[in-house]
């Protein structure tokens, strides 16, 4: 039987067993999860020319969800800034497409291998047509490098220029820049918070849980210089299976009074958990929670939990 797959075969990411099926169960069905997002890849250079998860793959596949789900997905877009063309794709996938926000990836499989996010000549173009667009949320991908990228591309450090300069956008810093963590907190350190800066715990949190006491402080260190209305929860589930392994170990997580004592960390609360969990990434994307938990009451995702918890 043809089962439709969230990714083609690749050599480096092997999602063929990744079903959309699959997908809404682990993510959705077997989690708290309200919404999340469903981000796209590109990285034509390593797949024969084609992106490995397109964008216009990515939103096609999302809207068949949210016929069966409404509201529960949206979508991050990706362009690479060393492929021509890009800027007409970026005004394409949002206009015409339909792409709720853009991913972007600083590293690439390009003779360049990646980019600078305060290059004035390659990134601020992108990041002024982000402005005449509307698009008001950058997520990207720093930290987690791999055997493909090159360290200095995922470094933190060139968020500095485009956050000063472009007030009007939030940056929001995949995997919380892990392990330049200290060096994506500098960006808050001598000076007034920057209000635009924003970070996600995707994959940190899941790596470092086996790591308590580094978790600790790297939590800490977030709380106190990022601060907890501006971070963001996020799992980079399914690569970890389903999800609520980790929302289930992130609400009994606290930090030690001696931490908090000795290194002047905040502590963790129920609050701050609640402004993780939702609050904050509905804040940058205008959703009203009220409103989406009374939409879901009874659609197939709460009616399948429902059946679940009464087995």
């Amino acid at each position: 039987m043809h089962r439709q797959a969230i990714m083609p075969e690749g050599d480096i990411f092997d999602f063929r067993e990744i079903t959309k099926d699959v997908w809404v169960k682990e993510v959705l069905l077997y989690s708290d999860i309200d919404v999340t997002f469903l981000n796209t890849l590109g990285f034509n250079e390593i797949f024969g020319g084609k992106d490995l998860f397109p964008t216009e793959a990515c939103v096609e596949l999302v809207k068949q969800i949210n016929e069966e789900t409404p509201g529960r997905v949206m979508t991050l877009g990706t362009i690479e800034p060393n492929q021509p063309g890009h800027m007409e794709k970026l005004e394409r996938y949002f206009r015409e497409v339909g792409m709720t926000g853009l991913k972007l990836y600083p590293w690439d499989a390009t003779k360049t291998g990646g980019w600078w996010a305060d290059d004035e000549k390659l990134a601020y173009p992108i990041w002024e047509k982000c402005i005449e667009l509307g698009i008001k949320n950058i997520h990207i991908h720093k930290g987690l490098p791999a055997t493909w990228t090159q360290v200095k591309y995922v470094h933190p450090s060139d968020m500095d220029g485009p956050i000063r300069d472009f007030p009007q956008l939030n940056f929001i810093v995949y995997h919380s820049g892990w392990p330049y963590v200290d060096e994506l907190c500098g960006l808050n350190q001598g000076r007034p918070p920057n209000a635009n800066l924003y970070t996600d715990l995707g994959a940190t949190f899941a790596i470092l849980m086996n790591t308590p006491m580094a978790l600790c402080h790297d939590m800490g260190k977030l709380l106190r210089w990022i601060g907890a209305d501006h971070i963001c929860w996020g799992t980079d589930s399914p690569i970890w299976g389903a999800p609520q392994f980790l929302i289930d170990a992130f609400r009994k997580f606290t930090i030690p009074d001696e931490l908090i004592g000795g290194y002047g960390y905040p502590e963790f609360t129920d609050e701050h958990k609640d402004l993780i969990f939702g609050k904050n990434m509905a804040r940058l994307y205008d959703l009203d929670i009220d409103a989406i938990k009374a939409g879901h009451k009874n659609d197939k995702i709460e009616q399948g939990r429902r059946d679940l918890a009464s087995m």
